[in-house]
């Protein structure tokens, strides 16, 4: 990774030029490690304290928001999320048998929205009622989970929901439901936060064994044990708080800290894979795959869900839900061109696929598109495939190769690379002669793979660099 943290190492030889002293080695945090960036900032943050006598006072300083539970008022939360949609479809794509979920959700918008192939829909997930209920009542709160309440940012820095405005009153049970992350395995902060905020049973005869725990799972000596109690077995916030002996009267004092024990929802973008040519405006089709693994505590496993994989998976047909968009950058690429268009796809990277297939051929100018698509069981999770048997048959020049990786009996692993190498000559022909358009979509892994084998098939190395150069090979993936 020779570009590994590049700007802060070039500031920071560039300090040293001008005549500036380390107080300490430097930090370099990287974001891919399980753990993010704390994974080393915890350590550097211990030397640098330790540098500074006297710093460890610049960490006590308080809860984040203060909470005043209003005498009288209704709830006026309002949305920043400009889109009402309603649920028409959710549908398993996927074979029951197969072990991943796929679900096809169809979404009627209120208002018409002009959107494009590459165009994205940002989903606002909500936690389950019954584990926003049962954490109530883990920390005494049940009883006031209903009563309004607003919330003020004790510092500058402290970031509250987005679609909270001057004035905004909520309650416990909202803030819980649809604001916080209750469900992601906590950060060490979480364990810092929970020792200074008065949650624990000072009265417990192990208050004290457990104060010290609770510091160190936050600090950078207790990475390990941060590892093997917390972020391995995905252990979620209600789980971890369930370990400790809690103090449930002291709703005025604790609450405060709700915004340092939880950490802000986080909205989640799936690529739109409808077309407003062929769907229409008030329409946006979704396709997403369900997060469900198993983890290991103890002696139980114990199955986890995603936050939003949960929220999709029980959506019903007719709820309302809002939802934001964020454009893309394909638009300009499938305009003012007839040259052909090679997509290349994975998983559910058909999405934006479908959407442009859709959309090309709603246009009047016909445009060949050759598309190669790789899921694990041509059987089981080929999703899709109806549909381009049907755009074939109304004369759109459409060309399909799929490839299931684990179908070969053998064991061996097949991916989209060896179907490119099938039809090498093909592909060759389209790019050299034909001056096709690629698009990859799907796992992080894949442009890599692709990059590879069009060097394998043209055996010229030079060619993918002049590809992204003149916009002719454009990504849309994600880890």
């Amino acid at each position: 990774m020779p570009r590994f943290n590049y700007a802060g190492k070039k500031l920071f030889r560039r300090m040293q030029q001008l005549g500036a002293q380390p107080l300490i080695e430097r930090g370099d945090g990287d974001e891919q490690h399980p753990l993010g960036v704390e994974s080393m900032f915890l350590p550097w943050l211990v030397k640098l304290f330790d540098a500074l006598p006297g710093s460890q006072a610049l960490l006590n300083i308080g809860p984040k928001v203060t909470v005043d539970f209003a005498p009288s008022g209704i709830p006026t939360l309002s949305s920043h999320l400009p889109y009402v949609a309603t649920v028409r479809k959710n549908e398993r794509i996927t074979a029951l048998k197969h072990f991943q979920d796929v679900r096809h959700v169809e979404l009627q918008l209120d208002d018409p929205l002009e959107y494009f192939p590459g165009d994205v829909a940002v989903l606002h997930p909500a936690n389950d009622p019954v584990l926003v209920s049962n954490l109530l009542s883990l920390l005494g709160w049940q009883e006031f989970a209903d009563i309004p309440l607003s919330i003020t940012a004790n510092r500058p820095e402290v970031r509250l929901p987005p679609s909270f405005i001057s004035g905004t009153i909520t309650t416990l049970r909202d803030l819980l439901t649809n604001h916080l992350d209750i469900v992601t395995p906590p950060r060490p902060w979480f364990f810092a936060s929970l020792s200074e905020s008065g949650f624990l049973n000072s009265h417990h005869p192990d208050y004290d064994l457990h104060i010290q725990k609770l510091q160190e799972l936050s600090s950078g000596e207790g990475l390990d044990l941060y590892l093997s109690y917390c972020w391995r077995p995905r252990r979620t916030p209600f789980e971890i708080l369930s370990d400790f002996p809690l103090q449930k009267s002291i709703l005025q004092n604790s609450v405060h800290w709700l915004f340092d024990l939880f950490p802000l929802q986080r909205a989640r973008d799936y690529s739109i894979s409808s077309s407003m040519l062929a769907h229409g405006r008030n329409t946006i089709h979704i396709t997403a795959a369900l997060v469900r693994y198993t983890r290991q505590m103890g002696l139980v496993s114990r199955t986890r869900t995603g936050i939003c994989s949960r929220w999709i998976e029980n959506l019903s047909e007719n709820q309302q839900i809002r939802l934001s968009t964020r454009k893309g950058n394909w638009k300009s690429l499938l305009h003012g061109s007839k040259n052909p268009l090679i997509l290349i796809a994975a998983g559910t990277g058909i999405a934006p696929m479908r959407a442009m297939i859709h959309h090309v051929a709603s246009l009047e100018e016909q445009r060949r598109i050759v598309l190669f698509f790789g899921c694990r069981f041509l059987e089981w999770d080929y999703i899709y495939k109806n549909e381009w048997y049907s755009i074939k048959e109304r004369g759109f020049p459409l060309e399909v190769f799929a490839t299931g990786s684990r179908d070969d009996l053998t064991g061996s692993r097949r991916y989209v690379d060896f179907t490119l190498l099938q039809q090498s000559d093909l592909v060759k022909n389209l790019l050299v002669e034909e001056n096709a358009t690629i698009f990859i979509a799907g796992n992080s892994k894949l442009p890599a793979l692709v990059k590879e084998t069009i060097v394998k098939i043209t055996g010229d190395a030079r060619l993918v660099n002049e590809l992204v150069k003149n916009q002719r090979l454009n990504i849309e993936c994600w880890s």
